[in-house]
């Protein structure tokens, strides 16, 4: 069965102009979705403590075929700032996306 939609629907979602963010890795920049949830912990210590899940979400053949755990990416956020991390884990979901949990290296 063909895929619902095609590589260049799936790129309009990622668009720096529109809705998306730059990534760069190894130099080359990639557009996706950048998240920074913040969620509060309870039960870590005597008081809640807030964290965020830094995310990107991009189309798998824009990726280095080899990327892994500890690789370096910076991402700007809408703000202009800039986010210097660290490739956690690398998940494709089969249809032409992967999600990449980030750790802040700040």
């Amino acid at each position: 069965m063909p895929p619902v939609e095609s590589e260049a629907d799936r790129a309009s979602f990622f668009d720096a102009s529109e809705f998306g963010q730059i990534a760069e890795i190894r130099g080359v920049e990639i557009e996706g979705y950048f998240d920074e949830a913040t969620e509060f912990l309870d039960g870590v210590a005597p008081v809640s403590v807030q964290s965020t899940n830094p995310q990107f979400q991009c189309s798998t053949a824009e990726l280095p075929k080899d990327i892994a755990e500890g690789e370096p990416i910076n991402v700007t956020r809408t703000d202009g700032t800039v986010f210097a991390g660290e490739v956690v884990t690398a998940e494709p979901d089969g249809f032409g996306l992967t999600l990449l949990t980030l750790q802040n290296n700040g």
